[in-house]
């Protein structure tokens, strides 16, 4: 293999498709398996200030604004104009479920997540957006609450789309319509992401492109990222390591060394990136301190749990800064 130099194992990133992600989950009632004040979840999400009628509380989450860069909610023609105000649309929304006879578990809203492309601008990711929640969300009787967030560092450009559970017209909002949790119709909104993404990407003059399918249905030998989660991700961010952030650079580190293998078996060499020391060289230490962390992390589950007394620890010295997430939904698809 002689010439095979100095590969940036970073760069490797450039070689990978888009990232597809449509999650969907449902909120329920706070006092429910997973359940949540909506009020709560808005507020959040839009880095907002909300007062929360039914729980006599305030959620101010205006301090996460630097990462929300834009927020907008899209309603039906005919619509009344208070659903766009938000403190107002959530606390209806929990008015008029108790109203029903399951209001005790009722479901409030429905929320998309969605991983934008990294190769497009900040106002193409905004109209990406917005298109798919007004053709797909909108265009069937709801009202859409769209958060557009981006990171402090990194490539984690994703939205939220909070949706309600009920069609809306000038007389405020009517019956549920149940079809919408219809398994057919997720994966109508799954395709039609892929779809809104693909095109986005094609007038952006990108070579990149998304597929909604797994990666065993595109017959691609990779695996699937592991999630992290919203309390890890908190964590992390801290400077605290946990077996997920762990996991997930293992996979990382993996996916990388298993496309400059690939490199090697087609082409005999893998690509020169950089300067310095050769790529084995690096890879070797990468490996090396991978390694050592995983012993540490089974040590620790062999001597009886140090593991989470560890985890407990960083949580509590940890506590006076809250987590990202203040609650969880329930996911379905």
């Amino acid at each position: 293999m002689a010439g095979v130099l100095c590969l940036d194992l970073q760069s490797l990133d450039d070689l990978l498709m888009a990232i597809y992600r449509l999650e969907a989950k449902i909120t329920g009632r706070a006092g429910r398996a997973g359940g949540r004040s909506v009020v709560a979840s808005a507020a959040y999400r839009s880095g907002t200030n909300l007062y929360d009628e039914k729980y006599e509380v305030r959620h101010d989450y205006t301090r996460r604004q630097a990462g929300v860069v834009y927020t907008e909610i899209l309603a039906p023609a005919g619509a009344p104009a208070w659903v766009t105000d938000r403190e107002t649309l959530w606390n209806e929304v929990e008015r008029k479920e108790d109203e029903s006879r399951r209001h005790a578990s009722a479901q409030l809203a429905r929320e998309f997540i969605l991983a934008l492309p990294k190769e497009l601008t900040a106002d193409e990711r905004r109209e990406l957006v917005l298109g798919f929640a007004k053709e797909e969300l909108v265009a069937r009787g709801m009202v859409a609450d769209v958060s557009i967030h981006e990171p402090k560092e990194g490539d984690n450009y994703h939205a939220h789309i909070l949706c309600t559970m009920r069609q809306v017209d000038a007389s405020g909002f009517g019956k549920k319509v149940r079809e919408w949790n219809d398994k057919e119709v997720l994966v109508e909104w799954r395709q039609a992401w892929e779809k809104h993404c693909n095109d986005a990407l094609e007038d952006a003059g990108e070579a990149a492109r998304i597929d909604h399918r797994s990666l065993a249905d595109q017959g691609i030998d990779r695996l699937p990222q592991p999630k992290i989660g919203v309390e890890a991700t908190a964590m992390e961010r801290r400077g605290l390591e946990t077996r997920r952030g762990l996991f997930a650079k293992l996979h990382s580190f993996s996916e990388r060394i298993r496309s400059a293998l690939h490199g090697i078996e087609t082409t005999g060499e893998v690509p020169q990136y950089g300067i310095g020391q050769t790529w084995w060289e690096r890879a070797q230490a990468a490996i090396g301190q991978t390694v050592e962390s995983v012993r540490e992390a089974f040590r620790d589950e062999s001597s009886g749990g140090s593991w989470q007394a560890r985890e407990s620890e960083r949580r509590q010295a940890g506590q006076d800064r809250e987590v990202d997430e203040p609650d969880r939904g329930m996911s379905y698809g």
